[in-house]
């Protein structure tokens, strides 16, 4: 799971965001200063999320279930880690409440 993070302390990871935010908001330093700590945000918690489903007491058939919502998020959103993030975010929420379960992630 962890060789497909979006992992911006990579140079060519944050030159690619920087780039893809200068391209998005050309006249606007201060919206691609937030773009870049957006990505940031949602690299961190996407770190965080795999950790904490690493620390979990999920099954492992619910282990299976999230590794499978990492494998559809990370196709959807490869070049995103801010919708990375909110894409395992919800759909982790949503199959927990499926469940009647507590995953325990991070918010």
């Amino acid at each position: 799971m962890l060789a497909s993070l979006p992992a911006l302390a990579d140079d060519r990871e944050l030159a690619r965001v920087r780039a893809e935010c200068a391209r998005e908001w050309p006249e606007s330093p201060r919206m691609q200063e937030f773009c870049i700590r957006r990505q940031e945000h949602g690299a961190r918690w996407v770190l965080a999320w795999v950790q904490a489903v690493r620390n979990s007491d999920a099954t492992d058939e619910q282990r299976l279930a999230v590794a499978a919502i990492f494998r559809g998020c990370s196709r959807e959103w490869r070049d995103d880690a801010a919708m990375l993030a909110y894409c395992l975010r919800t759909e982790t929420e949503a199959y927990a409440r499926l469940q009647g379960i507590d995953l325990r992630l991070p918010h």
